[in-house]
């Protein structure tokens, strides 16, 4: 009986120190723990305000791209103008120089 309590007392001590050993390494868990959610909520913040700042600078880029669109219509709008007017005046002056050289042939002759 006594040998059995001696052999109870070593397991209980074995189980005492392995449950210490297992405490240490459960506080070890719980700190890492804590330290990569810090982490992950730090990512998650960054990457929050990466995004933030990125559809920001998309809709100040969507913002430039209409107002470019909106110059290059007007834009084309003026060309088209200026075309018309060009060939206005070349049809002008084509027929001011055929009439010139009508009146000069007519002088000539």
């Amino acid at each position: 009986l006594q040998s059995q309590l001696q052999e109870a007392e070593a397991h209980l001590s074995n189980a005492e120190g392995e449950k210490q050993e297992l405490d240490g390494k459960l506080d070890q868990m719980y700190a890492e723990n804590k330290k990569l959610t810090a982490q992950l909520n730090e990512t998650k913040e960054k990457g929050f305000k990466s995004l933030t700042k990125l559809q920001s600078q998309l809709q100040e880029a969507e913002a430039h791209l209409s107002n470019a669109e909106g110059e290059k219509q007007e834009l084309d709008g003026k060309l088209d103008q200026m075309y018309a007017e060009n060939k206005k005046l070349t049809a002008q002056l084509n027929e001011t120089k055929e009439k010139g050289f009508k009146s000069l042939t007519k002088l000539q002759s």
